[in-house]
């Protein structure tokens, strides 16, 4: 029999940090007077202790593990430890314990508590300060319901393990917070529902909750712990599930056996289908939204190409907000004054074959007004810009012939230029493409600025004897023939010459009058300047 257990640990082995003291007959435990301990784990299971002085283990600062378990203790008192205790594993089965609130107010440390096969009948408050609480084990005791909020400061506790007790509810929050609880297990207790107090819990990967008097459980009991590996409800009185276990898709064992099953349907584990004609009508809905943002986002450029490739099926082939404008040309004809002649004899009488009416330096420019200002106007006034871009080239006998003794054409032409940026602004503005580009000189692309490179390389340009030419230019070009447009000359005095490359001659006014031929309108003259 051990008589003096102060004296033999501390003044006979001062250095001593394990003692065992289990399968003794121990039966009470005194007050340790010792400061200079340096005992780190004391045992005491397996005795006949009754009685704890109450302050036994104030003098053990070093303590990280007491085991208690297997006695006679009905009273543990919180002065028993010292205020800056650092014990973390306290083992207090199979003792006599009712109550154990308070009994940790000065162990903060805690990670693991074992309070097993006691009497204890209410851990509402019990817990509060436990914020390192790892692992908690409560079987065979008497309480009868889990409130809200009695682990609130346990957010780090991973196991709960309240097997056999007496426990008829638990509240719906009482396990609110515990984002890191891996297990809980709740067998043989008197449980009616499980209160969807599972919910929230997104580490949550077992639960066993068999033999209790389960009698059903709610829509979506399990849908939001997506960590779910296994759910034991074997031995319960359920009679309906009522989709419990939608969205469970990580989970690997399910036992139901033992309970009042009749039915179980596809929607209990997976969410409902929906009706065909529903299904379908929320389908087409889905689809038509679809077209519909397509369209808005893309539909003219759709158009364009369309219109390019000769297939405009249902949609006319010029946009609809040019068939509505009041533009006075069909196209604007932006080119090098060196390459009068050809586009005279080569482009503008095609262009009068087709019935398009254009736009000319020689033919509708108006003198004593800046230059910027003619050319923002000309294009402001057509449907189309077209440009022609040329850089060595001179016309003679009706052919186009390169060399190194040939002009400085178009790309050499800071007016053209400058015709170019106004028209792809104009562009962008409107939100429709109104630039057609025609590659006269296979030397002009490689000599091109940046700008106007980069358009040419993104744009479906026309190149100037391709095969289908004509055909491709005059899809590209609008063909609105609702009106006639007559052009009469006033011969004009005032000459102007522009710099750049680009030399104006021949200058004359014009009225240009529509006559609407399907309206009977009476004519309108315009004066462009």
């Amino acid at each position: 029999m051990i008589g003096d257990i102060d004296a033999l640990l501390t003044s006979i082995m001062p250095n001593l940090k394990t003692a065992y003291f289990d399968y003794n007959k121990i039966s009470s435990i005194p007050d340790f007077s010792t400061s200079k301990s340096m005992i780190k784990e004391l045992v005491f299971r397996n005795n006949r202790i009754v009685q704890i002085a109450p302050t036994a283990f104030k003098s053990f600062k070093e303590m990280s593990r007491l085991d208690l378990s297997n006695n006679n203790i009905r009273h543990l008192n919180e002065t028993a430890f010292s205020a800056n205790s650092r014990l973390e594993s306290l083992i207090l089965n199979w003792n006599r314990l009712t109550t154990v609130t308070g009994v940790f107010n000065r162990t903060p440390q805690i990670r693991h508590l074992r309070l097993s096969f006691n009497q204890i009948r209410n851990i509402t408050a019990a817990f509060n300060g436990l914020t390192k609480l790892r692992s908690l084990s409560i079987r065979n005791n008497l309480l009868t319901c889990i409130p809200d909020d009695t682990f609130r400061d346990n957010r780090g506790l991973q196991k709960v393990t309240l097997n056999e007790n007496d426990i008829q509810w638990i509240g719906r929050d009482a396990f609110q917070g515990l984002d890191k609880l891996k297990i809980i297990t709740l067998r043989n207790n008197r449980l009616l529902t499980l209160n969807n107090s599972m919910r929230n819990l997104p580490k949550l990967q077992y639960i066993d909750a068999s033999f209790n008097a389960i009698q059903g459980l709610e829509t979506g009991e399990f849908a939001r712990n997506i960590n779910l590996a296994a759910i034991l409800l074997a031995g319960n009185n359920i009679s309906s599930v009522k989709g419990a276990f939608v969205a469970a898709t990580y989970l690997r064992m399910l036992k139901i056996d033992g309970n009042r099953l009749l039915l179980i349907s596809r929607g209990d584990f997976a969410p409902k289908m929906r009706s065909k004609p529903s299904l379908i009508i929320n389908s087409l809905l889905v689809i038509i939204l679809t077209l519909l943002a397509i369209y808005l986002r893309y539909g003219r450029a759709a158009k364009l190409w369309a219109r390019t490739l000769g297939v405009c099926g249902w949609t006319p082939c010029t946009e609809e907000q040019d068939l509505y404008l009041e533009k006075l040309f069909d196209v604007f004809v932006s080119f090098s004054s060196k390459d009068t002649s050809w586009v005279n004899d080569e482009l503008l009488p095609r262009l009068d074959i087709l019935g398009l009416s254009y736009c000319t330096y020689e033919r509708n420019f108006k003198g004593g007004f800046l230059l910027q200002d003619i050319i923002r106007d000309a294009i402001a006034c057509s449907r189309r810009t077209l440009l022609l871009l040329t850089r060595n080239i001179k016309y003679a006998n009706r052919e186009l012939i390169h060399g190194n003794l040939c002009c400085r054409n178009f790309v050499e032409s800071e007016w053209c230029r400058w015709e170019f940026r106004l028209a792809h602004q104009r562009a962008l503005d409107d939100n429709i493409n109104r630039l057609v580009i025609v590659l006269v000189d296979e030397e002009a692309a490689g000599a091109l600025d940046g700008d106007l490179r980069l358009y040419v390389r993104a744009a479906n340009h026309l190149r100037w004897g391709e095969p289908n030419f004509w055909e491709r230019l005059q899809r590209s070009l609008p063909n609105n023939g609702a009106h006639k447009k007559v052009i009469t000359e006033e011969p004009l005095s005032t000459r102007m010459t522009g710099t750049g490359g680009t030399e104006l001659s021949k200058i004359t006014a014009k009225k240009l009058q529509y006559q609407y031929s399907q309206d009977n309108i009476s004519e309108k003259e315009v004066v462009v300047g």
